[in-house]
């Protein structure tokens, strides 16, 4: 299967599944540097990560959409557009009238690049790694100083 969707309409969409969709292989994005313009680091993502609430849910049940069943857990599109404003999209699900098949509509919705998280969390979890190590030095010199201390001490006691 091949699709496509010409252009940078952001409301278009090259495939469209309404229901859960498996995958045995990967799913791969374009990243070649060759294929880049406008690269820059990302700055310290960790505090609006912080900031970000993760839910637990239930999809409700939205005639012509075939939203999961049972427990969920993500983030409310409202909240990520308010922090990390790239990664919302509008949606937009076809729904064709079964009575006139002429006439069609659409439910729109506000949708989350969970793929695009990768890179944000990424760089978090650097940060927090910097974060420990530098910990883990202060803690070693504490360390060494409290065992220098006690050495003193002990040294005093004889």
């Amino acid at each position: 299967i091949y699709g496509s969707c010409a252009g940078l309409a952001t409301d278009k969409y090259a495939g469209y599944f309404s229901g859960n969709v498996t995958v045995t292989g990967t799913f791969n994005n374009p990243s070649d540097l060759a294929l880049k313009d406008n690269l820059a680091e990302i700055a310290s993502p960790l505090q609006k990560l912080m900031d970000l609430n993760v839910y637990s849910f239930n999809y409700k049940d939205i005639e012509h959409m075939e939203l999961p069943r049972g427990r969920n857990f993500g983030f409310v599109a409202q909240e990520m557009e308010n922090l990390f404003p790239e990664l919302v999209s509008i949606q937009k699900h076809p729904v064709d009238d079964k009575e006139d098949k002429l006439k069609s509509s659409e439910i729109e919705y506000k949708g989350i690049n969970y793929i695009g998280m990768i890179p944000l969390l990424t760089k978090a979890i650097q940060e927090q790694q910097l974060i420990i190590e530098s910990q883990r030095k202060e803690i070693d010199e504490l360390m060494l100083r409290m065992s220098q201390l006690e050495n003193e001490k002990s040294a005093a006691d004889k």
